[in-house]
């Protein structure tokens, strides 16, 4: 019996093995780490049509990026990315990018030949794959991404966003480098960071999709910052992915961080009581989920308070409850860098708030311009001239012509300006019109200088920009 029931054991337990064996390796993961996606992409078609054209190294590890016509943020990446791929430092490594028409928005697939035909980057390699499949094996859900394969051809990475060269070449080296010792780092006079509010308050606000939210209060006076997390969940440490479909409790929330001396709190509830429904339960635009409810989440009993004597003032302007939580911070978590200044990096991205609301001054507040008789001469454009083009070919370099005079963009993140923090004025460089204080600068990502506000509205002019086959306005 001893000798039977070992015999016995030992058969199941081999049979258990086989199955969890089995198992493994029919699932979605294993079949992911097993694949050779290097072989799957070269045997896509090219932007033109064509088959098996990209010759790549199968002892080398791959790049792949992957991209969207609709997000301006790869547009801008587009020359810096074809740059790349003739650049002697990926020499050791396969360099390629993927679009995915009619995937995740983009364009069919005929309609994206047409377009791509009509951008002039002869050198950048790009794969297209329809089906989509190489997107949902990546698992990808933001523009622009990288996918770092072995030299077998196997997932080893997906960073979200962008990376700098200096990146790029790290997750080729070790695709578990550490990227955040590779960015670029600002410079912040101790003169400008002095003069930051020392008795800055934050206040934390839910308001449906929180891109529209953060990117709404960047441009209230006397807002100094607004971040994305996640608030008041039952975890830890959520991700984007967890509190979307693992039902974590946690609210798309924006820290608001301000200035008392120029803003009150009461003020910061107006802005806000402008863009959300109040009444509306868990929805918020065209979001739905508890993650999209409404809240205001303070830290002191006495901001609770107060909050609560706002709600009850607009209550009395809606014949429906009001569902706005009023709760204390009981927790509250970044959100993935991808996520903020969102806006400001997808300018063409979803969002369920009106801007323009920030730049309406609050009912009975008087507005910051200034009334006194003795204030410098007002700001007259006139008294800025263009030179002719024969001067201004011998005052500019070549590049700075084609971006004056021909409509040219400088490629991202190459300026010395995006990096710069100085105090001083940012002036036209072919009639010395001054356009931009320091004072209104910010780092917006987006790899050239960003500011909040002209000098004067006089000072810019909007032009519709068709540049990338696309309408804009720049």
């Amino acid at each position: 019996m001893l000798r039977s029931f070992s015999w016995t054991s030992l058969v199941l337990i081999t049979l258990v093995l086989v199955l969890v064996g089995w198992v493994l390796t029919a699932s979605p993961l294993a079949k992911a780490a097993k694949s050779n996606f290097l072989q799957q992409i070269s045997q896509l078609q090219d932007v033109t049509g064509r088959s098996q054209t990209m010759q790549f190294n199968n002892d080398q590890p791959t790049l792949v990026k992957l991209w969207a016509s609709w997000c301006p943020l790869c547009l801008s990446e587009l020359e810096e990315t074809q740059a790349w791929a003739t650049d002697p430092d990926f020499a050791k490594a396969n360099l390629v990018t993927l679009a995915s028409p009619g995937v995740l928005g983009e364009l069919p697939l005929d309609e994206f030949r047409q377009w791509f035909a009509g951008l002039d980057y002869p050198k950048l390699p790009v794969q297209l794959d329809s089906s989509g499949e190489l997107v949902k094996s990546f698992g990808v859900q933001v523009y622009p991404s990288w996918a770092v394969l072995d030299a077998k051809g196997q997932l080893k990475r997906v960073v979200k966003g962008s990376i700098n060269k200096a990146q790029a070449l790290a997750l080729l080296a070790n695709p578990e480098a550490d990227l955040k010792q590779f960015q670029a780092t600002f410079y912040q006079p101790k003169q400008q960071a002095q003069t930051a509010p020392i008795q800055a308050k934050s206040v934390y606000l839910a308001g449906g999709c929180f891109w529209g939210v953060e990117g709404y209060f960047e441009r209230i006076p006397g807002v100094v910052d607004a971040v994305s997390g996640y608030a008041n969940g039952r975890t830890e440490n959520p991700s984007y992915e967890d509190v979307i479909y693992r039902n974590t409790g946690h609210a798309e929330t924006v820290k608001v961080t301000y200035n008392p001396d120029q803003i009150s709190l009461d003020d910061v509830l107006l802005y806000f009581f402008r863009i959300i429904d109040p009444t509306s339960l868990n929805k918020q635009g065209n979001d739905r989920g508890t993650q999209y409810r409404s809240g205001v989440y303070t830290t002191d009993p006495a901001e609770q308070r107060l909050v609560a004597t706002a709600l009850a003032r607009l209550e009395e302007q809606y014949s429906k409850p009001i569902v706005v939580e009023n709760l204390p911070l009981n927790n509250f978590y970044l959100a993935e860098e991808y996520h903020q200044d969102y806006l400001l990096k997808n300018p063409n991205g979803y969002c369920h708030v009106d801007l323009n609301k920030a730049d309406t001054p609050l009912p009975n507040k008087v507005t910051n311009k200034s009334t006194d008789k003795n204030t410098s001469k007002k700001f007259d454009p006139s008294n800025y001239q263009k030179p002719d083009a024969t001067l201004l070919r011998q005052r500019l370099t070549s590049e700075q012509f084609q971006v004056t005079q021909n409509n040219g963009t400088e490629r991202a993140f190459t300026h010395a300006y995006d990096d710069l923090f100085e105090p001083g004025l940012y002036v036209d460089i072919v009639s010395g019109e001054p356009l931009f204080s320091s004072k209104d600068k910010y780092q917006g990502g987006c790899g050239w200088p960003s500011f909040v506000k002209p000098i004067e509205d006089k000072a810019v002019v909007e032009l519709v920009d068709t540049s990338y086959n696309m309408r804009r306005v720049e």
